[in-house]
């Protein structure tokens, strides 16, 4: 758990930010180095025409762009007004620079975090596979 003086310094770098229903946070593609925190509301994550998620309050997305860089894997529309705060890959590197072991204990905990989402996607595309080879005649 982050101590106190540690989440003070998290916030103090955080930027809030609002959006209105229907407003696009960011799509997939799109270049991202933002984690994001909702502190109120929830956003829609999907994939051309298929939904990922839904996240809620004090649920986060945008891990995997802060950790690689890379870009999104998915588009974030919110669902009614969205209260969100954000944390660049600088600020985390500046959290890092001031507390070595809070930061080691937020990445520690994002790669869980990526490794629960990644058993959940693992054990629905294999009910996915399932049900469409139950469909298929036999060979």
């Amino acid at each position: 758990m982050l101590r106190d003086q540690e989440l003070i310094f998290v916030a103090n770098l955080a930027r809030e930010h609002v959006y209105a229903r229907d407003e696009l946070l960011f799509e997939e593609g799109e270049v991202g180095d933002c984690l994001y925190v909702l502190t109120q509301g929830e956003v829609e994550l999907t994939l051309g025409r298929h939904t990922l998620a839904t996240l809620s309050a004090f649920q986060f997305f945008g891990e995997m762009g802060v950790l690689e860089k890379s870009s999104r894997s998915a588009t974030v529309r919110a669902r009614g007004e969205v209260k969100l705060l954000s944390l660049s890959a600088e600020d985390l590197t500046t959290f890092r620079g001031a507390y070595p072991d809070g930061y080691l204990f937020m990445t520690q905990n994002l790669a869980r975090a990526l490794s629960e989402r990644l058993r959940a996607t693992n054990a629905r595309w294999v009910q996915a596979m399932e049900r469409l080879t139950a469909l298929l005649p036999p060979p």
